[in-house]
Parts: structure tokens; sequence; C-alpha cells
């Protein structure tokens, strides 16, 4: 029998591996608010760098969807100022001005003379003011059977004082004309910012008829 050379030495026992434990250990003294917090934040702070990720391999495409997402944000601006406020040139001015004189030319077009009458009496300055019931009964809508096509503001301009002096043109249409415009009519507005945009005076001009070119 072979015995071993008493200079060779039996190889040591390697140690164990141990086996990573897929059950997470709480970090002793972490309170349950922290692990909470923790959780709660962890899928939000994967999805950024998802997102980040995404958009660093589609820069260009990244791009494209901001323009187009801008692009839309500005049309539905605009559709709900511009397109239903035919009055914006003024409210970019002075929003209580406009808001003043859009109730007058409501109670006008609708025909109120009590409604018209109350708005004036609450002018500036009294002493000269349009008759309401010879309004209404010469461009009230429900008086004159006209149509009112459209509302566009002519011109806006701030006076030497502390006036603002805005244009106003309505476009009527004879009654049973549909959308053809009769007549041009045009009112000169002036208020007073300093004043909540009350009325100070209303200048209502003669009608005119299209100018037609041949």
């Amino acid at each position: 029998m072979i015995s071993p050379s008493p200079t060779q030495q039996p190889p040591a026992p390697q140690p164990e591996e141990k086996k990573a434990s897929s059950i997470s250990v709480k970090r002793p003294g972490q309170s349950p608010g922290a692990r909470r917090a923790k959780n709660f934040f962890r899928p939000i702070i994967r999805a950024m760098y998802y997102l980040i990720t995404w958009i660093r391999r589609h820069f260009f495409l990244t791009i494209i969807l901001l323009l187009l997402v801008g692009a839309s944000s500005y049309a539905t601006a605009y559709y709900e100022t511009r397109g239903f406020d035919p009055l914006h040139a003024i409210a970019v001015r002075d929003q209580g001005s406009a808001d003043h004189i859009r109730a007058w030319l409501d109670a006008l077009r609708n025909g109120n003379a009590a409604r018209l009458n109350a708005l004036q009496a609450n002018m500036l300055q009294a002493k000269i003011l349009p008759d309401p019931q010879s309004l209404v009964n010469s461009f009230g809508q429900p008086q004159t059977g006209q149509t009112w096509v459209s509302i566009e503001v002519a011109g806006v301009n701030n006076g030497a004082d502390a006036g603002l002096d805005s244009f106003v043109e309505v476009d009527l249409s004879a009654s049973g004309g549909g959308s053809t415009i009769n007549s041009i009519l045009l009112i000169h507005f002036t208020t007073v910012p300093a004043a909540g945009g009350r009325i100070f005076s209303i200048d209502v001009t003669t009608p005119r008829s299209p100018i037609q070119v041949a």
C-alpha cells in the first residue's frame, strides 16, 4: 500500500458558495413609511427611465410628436378664443371693455330695448346716449327680420387720454336674404379700461350698402 508523501498536504476544503436569496431583506431601522415610499416611486422612476431611453433611440420622432402637440394646442386655443369671440382684438387690449361692448351688442341684436336702456344707464357719461327703442326698431333681429351675419372688430386704438376706441362692424342681411350682406353698420365705442372697461360713449353710424366692384 502506497501512502502519501509526508511533504504533500491534502487539498483544503473549499467553502460552500452562499446562494443569493430572491427575498429582499429589510434594512435595519427602515420605517414602514420609507418602504411604502420606495414601493410607490419605484415604478415611476422605472417608467421615466424607459421613456428617456425611448426618446434617445427615437429622437426625431419625439421632435415631430412635440411639434404636433404644440400645433394642436395652438389651434385649440385659437379656435376657442378667436373662433368664438368676434371681439377678441378688444379683449386683448382690455377684457372689461370687450365684456361691456358684447353685452350691448347682444341686447341690440336680440331687440331688447329694456336691456339696452339698463346698460346705457351704467355708462360713464349720460349726456349723449343713443335711443334704445329707435336702435332696436332699426337693427334688432326680431323687429326688422334682418340677420346679423357677422360681427368684426374694424379697429382698436388707445386714445390720447384714458379712453379705448373700438370700431365694430356689423354685417346685416335683408329679411329672408340668408347670408347675403345687405348693409354694413359701423359702431364706435369709447370705453375706459381704468374704470373696469365701462362704456363712455357710443356712436352709431348710418349703415351703408356693400360696395360692388365691377
